[in-house]
């Protein structure tokens, strides 16, 4: 992607934010109009669960989710998994569409994830046999993204994992209980069901592959133990659920204590979670919601009310995580009106650098250098990168001032008045030398507010600028004087 610049003197915002390569804010705008959907590929082939125990080997789908015509070499990929209680729920729901679908607009890669489902409703052991065939699942779906990581076009180290109700207890337990020693006893054998499950990452295709996951999404979720949660899994996490939910505890208990009661182990909801969380400094957000039924945004009437919100706070998380402050500019800030200056950073192979200046003109651009003259006694420099996987950076910003030897004095004799001056009201400039001027309002990060031409004694209104401190910018093309005045 190559850099750009746009060459003004005046403007009334960062010149970046009109230009084609740097205007895109992907992953916080759906940007894209289309997406591509890779249907029913199978990652994974195991034994689905079976009330006589015998060897049932099945086929197990994804589908991936990726923006039409998008040329980003790597995209960060999200996975989502469904809800149902562990005995039913499809990677085709509305609800996994809809996010899928939404996050692909963005630019993510997003992956529905069709896993095992079934358990014994006799067997205290068998539930939670059945969310350790899952976290199984999810293990080998995301092996298997990694696996044909550029067939897809994702970023191994930019994975992020997602589900609602069972799904979210999936997804918790994936990122929180994915080690060989988080395996409970029951994962090994019950009586009726007497088969070592095998390890977390032995299940589904043969394909070797680490990861980190950074970032979890659950949605009325829960685990099996806070304790597990530990100091040194700093995996930023987002909760959602409402607090009057019977079927998955918003705080503790036992799953579906509402009018159908099921032999469940003890689990904890989102907010003990949060808690615990809290108590290690592990960066989390938690939204309750006053709210008696499961899915809070709706299931069989998905979406509900609460959809839009939910959908923006998540999707707000996922992209805070991929966000970072891009580098800024060195060079001289006190600088000589009309001469030329160079400015550069750290060069960095994987960022595509976007210039641009308030106060002067851009005279040469090299990536991360560039030659600027400054025609302006204030100016700014504007930089924001576009980093690997097409994310744009904070904007960062290098403030510069004139050198203080110009001579003023033939704009000495104007005055002003009043001065600190309420907002709305008018401020008065004596002119008694009739100079053809021109008057700036520039506010303290450097940004014109206002300009005006006069000859004679004029006025000019405070209306719309905010109470602050300013400075008013007089020059006639020769020199130029500067004052700080106040608006209260």
């Amino acid at each position: 992607m190559k850099s750009f610049s746009i060459i003004l003197t005046i403007l009334l915002v960062p010149s970046f934010l009109l230009a084609q390569n740097c205007d895109e804010n992907r992953y916080r705008q759906s940007i894209f109009n289309e997406v591509t959907l890779h249907e029913n590929v199978v990652y994974s082939t195991a034994d689905a669960y079976d009330f006589l125990n015998q060897d049932n080997p099945e086929d197990y789908h994804i589908d991936i989710y990726e923006p039409t015509g998008d040329t980003q070499a790597k995209r960060p990929v999200v996975f989502f998994f469904f809800g149902g209680g562990f005995f039913e729920g499809d990677k085709q729901d509305a609800d996994m569409v809809t996010w899928c679908d939404s996050l692909a607009r963005r630019g993510y890669v997003a992956v529905a994830v069709n896993y095992r489902l079934g358990f014994n409703f006799v067997d205290s052991g068998s539930p939670i046999r059945a969310v350790y065939r899952a976290v199984q699942d999810a293990n080998a779906s995301i092996r298997y993204m990694i696996e044909f990581k550029d067939q897809y076009r994702i970023d191994p180290e930019r994975i992020f994992i997602a589900g609602k109700s069972a799904g979210a207890i999936t997804a918790m337990h994936t990122t929180f209980f994915g080690e060989e020693s988080d395996r409970l006893q029951e994962t090994y054998g019950t009586l009726l069901e007497g088969s070592d499950l095998g390890c977390v990452s032995c299940s589904g295709n043969p394909y070797n592959h680490t990861f980190e996951i950074q970032g979890v999404l659950g949605m009325w979720g829960a685990i099996i133990d806070t304790l597990e949660i530990t100091p040194d899994e700093t995996i930023p996490t987002l909760m959602v659920h409402g607090n009057g939910d019977l079927v998955v505890p918003f705080e503790g208990g036992y799953p579906y204590t509402g009018p159908v009661p099921l032999t469940f182990p003890y689990v904890y909801g989102s907010f003990s979670i949060h808690n615990r969380m809290n108590e290690l400094g592990i960066y989390n957000e938690f939204y309750s919601y006053d709210y008696n039924n499961h899915d809070v945004y709706g299931s069989s009437d998905f979406p509900n009310e609460n959809w839009e919100e939910i959908f923006d706070i998540s999707q707000s998380f996922l992209a805070d995580r991929l966000d970072f402050v891009s580098p800024t500019p060195q060079g001289e800030t006190q600088i000589t009106v009309g001469n030329s200056y160079t400015y550069s950073v750290m060069p960095n192979l994987d960022y595509s650098y976007c210039w641009a200046i308030d106060g002067g003109i851009i005279i040469n651009e090299n990536e991360h250098e560039v030659e600027v003259q400054w025609n302006e006694p204030l100016g700014t420099l504007y930089l924001h990168v576009m980093n690997d996987i097409g994310m744009k950076g904070q904007t960062a910003s290098l403030n510069v001032n004139a050198s203080t030897n110009v001579d003023n004095t033939i704009l000495s004799g104007i005055e002003w008045y009043p001065n600190p001056v309420h907002s709305g009201e008018s401020v008065f400039i004596k002119n008694p030398n009739n100079l053809l001027s021109e008057a700036v309002i520039i506010n303290t990060d450097g940004r014109q507010m206002l300009s005006f031409d006069f000859e004679e004694d004029t006025t000019f209104s405070t209306q719309g600028l905010a109470p602050g401190i300013y400075l008013l910018r007089i020059t006639n093309g020769l020199s130029f004087r500067t004052m700080k005045f106040i608006v209260q």
